[in-house]
């Protein structure tokens, strides 16, 4: 999932921003100055002997922040970032756990709901069965057959509609546990 994969790039983010104050106090920032031109000098206003110059400077400098309480300070921000980080990887992780257990859960429902659907279909072409028999036998009156089409035709609707909300319900769990719905 995407928000899995956010979240661990966070987490990795915060473990090397904690890495990088941890070693701070410790190495030094480096600064390299170089500078060139002319100079020269002579008595009075006269300006004479000019002669070219070089320099190059390196400078290395160790910082720590108010005594190194501050340098401290930010360590154990940088530490606090990253457990803050894991426990919105650990809230995003439960969410998804969530949504996927939920989306089972719907599926199982939808597919008992087909099970249901198929009995009840069952049963009433069962009984369009037998009250046209018993109307050839002129014992039924055709609206009991008719009654018995239409039950066969709402059952075969619910079988419809189950159907399309399991598949509805699948897509629903492909979608929870992170794969791609590709249409082929």
């Amino acid at each position: 999932r995407p928000e899995l994969a956010e979240r661990d790039a966070a987490l990795a983010a915060a473990g090397k921003q904690q890495q990088a104050e941890r070693w701070r106090p410790l190495l030094p920032s480096l600064t390299l100055g170089i500078s060139a031109g002319s100079f020269g000098g002579g008595v009075g206003t006269r300006i004479g002997s000019m002669n070219g110059r070089s320099d190059v400077d390196l400078l290395a400098v160790w910082e720590f922040s108010n005594l190194g309480f501050g340098t401290r300070s930010a360590q154990r921000q940088a530490a606090s970032r990253q457990r803050q980080a894991e426990l919105e990887r650990l809230m995003a992780r439960d969410i998804v756990v969530a949504e996927v257990a939920a989306a089972y859960h719907q599926v199982q429902a939808s597919r008992r709901r087909i099970e249901l659907a198929v009995e009840s279909r069952k049963h009433a072409l069962e009984s369009l069965r037998l009250h046209r028999l018993r109307i050839q036998g002129l014992l039924g009156l055709p609206l009991e057959a008719l009654q018995a089409v239409q039950a066969v035709a709402r059952a075969r609707d619910e079988l419809l509609a189950a159907i399309i909300d399991y598949n509805r319900t699948q897509a629903g769990l492909l979608r929870a546990v992170g794969t791609p719905i590709v249409a082929e």
